[in-house]
């Protein structure tokens, strides 16, 4: 019997992007408290936005190159990374 960890319930969309994505929560109670971080594909850090009790939230990356970045969300339980691609 394998004791198996409920997934993170995230959506990033659009993806690709060619500026700005949304970042939401499947959780819609209001009570959502989570971090996003925004990395590059090199590592270097990006954005960090603390939502509480938002749903979802639009990010921008208008001011960057095109390319593939890393989106790394955490609650007090789990963690989720992703790929984005910038177009």
């Amino acid at each position: 019997m394998t004791d198996q960890q409920p997934q993170l319930s995230i959506k990033i969309y659009p993806n690709p992007t060619s500026c700005n994505f949304t970042v939401e929560s499947g959780d819609k109670s209001g009570k959502n408290h989570f971090r996003v971080e925004i990395y590059t594909l090199q590592g270097e850090h990006l954005i960090t936005e603390e939502l509480n009790g938002e749903s979802s939230h639009v990010f921008s990356l208008s001011n960057q190159p095109a390319g593939v970045y890393f989106i790394r969300v955490t609650t007090e339980t789990k963690v989720k990374t992703t790929s984005l691609i910038l177009q």
